[in-house]
């Protein structure tokens, strides 16, 4: 696979939860004392594909200094989708790969396979066989963004909704793991009990 940035492509990293199941903001946690936060650590990952990359967000992230825009989440506390509307409508390149700021087992080799997979669909997403589509590791075309506003118009706020109305390519669960045996990509740090998994995978990166 190639290691050029990609010039259509935008990334949107969603750093707006409130962390309340783990008890501390997950963003600014380093798993490796010194080392970077999480949510740098996904900018950086981000920089690696495109010099397009965004933080839909808390102004205080700020205090990290990314060098790249922070930008306040338009309906703050309105879930995902609220977050890809604010992440598109401050983007101007075809593709927008969105992200969360708490995937700490982040593969540079997937993104870059999803990436590079020949689609049409409005939506490239990965599907795992729990039946649990992946919807912060996902490209989103930015041509949606009306029919997002127009969902969320409607009171909607879930991304489910959006694939339900749009073109999806499915990623299947069996195609991931060639690339990503155990899934680790998608292993999101939601308590303080998943720190563990978490530091093993920064460890192997």
């Amino acid at each position: 696979m190639s290691e050029e940035k990609y010039p259509d492509l935008a990334v949107a990293i969603l750093a707006g939860g409130a962390s309340r199941r783990f008890g501390a903001d997950k963003a600014l946690l380093r798993l490796v004392p010194h080392g970077p936060a999480l949510l740098e650590r996904t900018v950086q990952i981000g920089q690696a594909l495109t010099n397009r990359v965004i933080v839909v967000g808390h102004q205080r992230y700020s205090a990290l200094e990314l060098g790249i825009p922070i930008i306040p989440d338009e309906t703050p506390d309105q879930g995902p989708l609220a977050g890809i509307a604010t992440a598109l409508r401050n983007l101007d390149r075809p593709r927008v790969l969105v992200l969360a700021c708490d995937l700490p087992c982040l593969s540079p080799a997937v993104l870059r396979w999803m990436i590079e997979r020949p689609s049409n669909a409005d939506v490239v997403i990965p599907k795992t066989a729990d039946n649990h589509w992946q919807t912060m590791h996902a490209l989103y075309r930015l041509a949606l963004l009306p029919t997002i506003d127009a969902l969320i118009a409607q009171g909607s706020r879930s991304v489910r909704a959006l694939l339900d109305a749009v073109v999806v390519d499915e990623i299947s669960d069996s195609d991931l793991r060639t690339l990503d045996p155990n899934l680790d990509s998608f292993f999101s740090l939601n308590q303080p009990a998943d720190l563990a998994r978490a530091m093993r995978c920064v460890a192997l990166q």
